[in-house]
C-alpha cells in the first residue's frame, strides 16, 4: 500500500501514511482495511471512507458466500467436499 499510495500516485504524504499506519496498528481489526478507509476519508470524507473500507471487504465476502452456497447447495464436487466437512464424524453420521 506504501508504494502506490505515496510513491505512485502521491495522494498522501510518507509521514501522513506513517503515522496513519501507527493507528490503524493500535486500533483492532485488520490493518489493510482500516487504513483504506483513513485514505479514503482523508480524500473524500465520509462517503470515500465507508466505501474504500466496504470495498476492502467485498472480494472476501463474495468467495465466502459463494463457498457457502456451494456446499449448501452440494455444488462443490464430492471430491473437493472433504475440505469442507468434519472428518472427524462418519459419513454415514448425521
Amino acid at each position: 500500500m506504501y508504494r502506490i499510495l505515496v510513491e505512485e500516485r502521491r495522494w498522501i504524504s510518507r509521514d501522513r501514511f506513517l503515522n496513519a499506519l501507527n493507528y490503524c496498528l493500535a486500533l483492532p481489526g485488520p490493518d489493510a482495511q482500516l487504513l483504506a478507509a483513513y485514505v479514503g476519508w482523508i480524500m473524500h470524507g465520509t462517503l470515500g471512507g465507508m466505501l474504500a473500507g466496504g470495498l476492502v471487504i467485498l472480494p472476501p465476502m463474495i468467495c465466502m458466500m459463494a463457498l457457502s452456497y456451494g456446499m449448501s447447495a452440494a455444488v462443490i464436487p464430492r471430491s473437493a467436499r472433504c475440505c469442507f466437512t468434519d472428518s472427524s464424524r462418519p459419513s454415514w453420521s448425521s
